[in-house]
């Protein structure tokens, strides 16, 4: 019974330091409708003030704010790129915790076997304590589902990771090609 009480906080302390570790997948999504909001806008304002600068490009009443609003397209450019690199970061780091936490069931696999050995050849002492047996067992059982959990949870949350991070990076994909179709053709 002692060992299930020291069990508990392992694995509280674990979803504590997990859940802590990571991005939301609200934040990307927060953040891409932000990058999408903030392009739609420079878009709209760089078809108003290209034409004036196209026919008068020496006049600064028509250069400055079509510069203005290059400027901010660029910014917008640089913060998608930095978006989804650090969107890709996160799911390569995400990838890399569920490899060790993989790796981590199946060493607790492999003991768990060692352990079940362990555990048939107290069956089958004299001098195997009934109480030693059933600590055993809740032990094996404790592992056991700790790693499942964790397993489950993971993967749940990669799944949500690569759910949004697809969907986002197609919207962005889309939204940029007929953007920059359309610029094409007012050109």
């Amino acid at each position: 019974m002692a060992q299930s009480a020291s069990l508990e906080p392992f694995l509280k302390g674990w979803l504590y330091i997990y859940m802590n570790s990571y991005r939301p997948p609200s934040y990307y999504d927060t953040t891409l409708k932000d990058l999408n909001k903030r392009y739609y806008s420079v878009i709209e304002n760089l078809a108003k003030y290209f034409p004036r600068n196209k026919l008068y490009p020496e006049y600064k009443a028509y250069s400055d704010p079509f510069n203005k609003e290059t400027s901010e397209f660029n910014k917008i450019q640089t913060d998608f790129f930095l978006f989804k690199n650090n969107l890709e970061s996160d799911i390569d780091n995400l990838d890399k915790d569920i490899q060790s936490v993989n790796e981590r069931i199946s060493n607790t696999e492999k003991e768990n076997k060692t352990l079940g050995a362990r555990l048939a050849s107290l069956r089958n002492s004299n001098d195997a304590s009934h109480g030693m047996l059933q600590d055993t067992k809740l032990l094996y059982n404790q592992l056991l589902f700790g790693n499942w959990l964790m397993f489950f949870i993971v993967i749940g949350v990669v799944y949500k990771y690569r759910a949004t991070a697809r969907a986002t990076l197609s919207t962005l994909g889309e939204t940029v090609s007929s953007a920059m179709s359309g610029a094409k053709s007012t050109v």
